[in-house]
């Protein structure tokens, strides 16, 4: 199920929009059909980058076509190499210096094997641009997430600029849609079954003679917004003390504490960040608002 964070972020994006979700799919899927029509043949492709990998184990620094780089590689890989090309030009520079004949320095291996690793990632997003495509235009109704660091390649690779912008934002609201109802259905859910176990617990509250446990503390907070570990003491002190008492006071306690959970959960209803009241002062024979203190 989506984090509440992921339901707030949802919710922010779709109080931006008037876009309607089945407009969302559509203009989505029209501009995943184009990048599918357009997809070109990367046979070629994957054995430049083969060739690539083969002439490592000579040169060193020897490194993919810029347009290669670009279309098969995200940023951070691409600084990558660049950042291992310099490292390896420094240790060569200071290998040749240091005069080791045949013999080959441990961290120039290890970074010709890390270099290696970035131009195979390359290799396989050359291949998987077809099925990453398809895949996309699959499942695009029912995906809940927004685009892959590799699936914006193959999108840059074959859109505008501004369709790549328009498919993303189709994404976003795509699944901005689906994880709001998903944890709809899950609040839903949790609701039904919360209402059937404050029900036993209302039921339970004449005979309630000892602490609530944490399963029902968890239950009240998360249907009782305001409750805090103070309340709950008020309450367990109150059962105490009714169990002491007379069944007619007993009772009388107990429609008390009941119409103070339905006030509780009425004032649950609204968002109150401020409460005030005016009465009767005890202090003089005037009207006054209640703050601190006196009044």
């Amino acid at each position: 199920m989506p984090t509440l964070r992921k339901a707030r972020a949802a919710r922010k994006t779709l109080a931006d929009t008037t876009e309607s979700k089945q407009n969302a799919i559509a203009r989505e899927r029209v501009l995943l059909e184009k990048i599918k029509e357009n997809l070109k043949d990367n046979t070629s492709t994957e054995n430049q980058i083969k060739d690539t990998i083969a002439k490592l184990g000579t040169d060193r620094v020897h490194d993919l076509p810029l347009e290669v780089r670009t279309q098969y590689l995200t940023v951070a890989s691409q600084e990558r190499i660049d950042r291992i090309n310099a490292q390896l030009r420094q240790r060569l520079t200071e290998a040749a210096a240091e005069d080791m004949g045949e013999s080959e320095d441990g961290l120039i291996k290890d970074l010709a094997r890390d270099k290696q690793g970035i131009f195979e990632i390359a290799l396989r997003n050359a291949r998987l641009e077809q099925p990453r495509i398809q895949s996309l235009l699959d499942s695009h109704e029912t995906l809940t997430r927004e685009f892959l660091d590799e699936e914006l390649l193959i999108l840059k690779s074959y859109l505008s600029d501004e369709e790549v912008e328009q498919v993303k934002e189709a994404r976003k609201h795509v699944a901005a849609y689906l994880v709001e109802a998903e944890i709809l259905r899950a609040v839903k859910q949790n609701a039904a079954s919360d209402v059937i176990a404050l029900e036993n617990l209302i039921k339970q509250l004449p005979s309630l003679t000892r602490d609530i446990d944490a399963q029902t503390k968890v239950l009240l907070r998360d249907n009782m917004l305001t409750l805090r570990n103070a309340r709950f003491r008020n309450i367990q002190s109150r059962v105490e003390k009714m169990s002491r008492i007379s069944e007619i006071e007993y009772n009388r306690k107990l429609a008390q504490i009941e119409a103070a959970v339905a006030l509780q959960d009425l004032f649950n209803r609204y968002y109150t960040s401020l409460f005030c009241s005016i009465d009767l002062s005890s202090q003089s024979n005037q009207f006054g608002v209640f703050n601190k203190g006196w009044f």
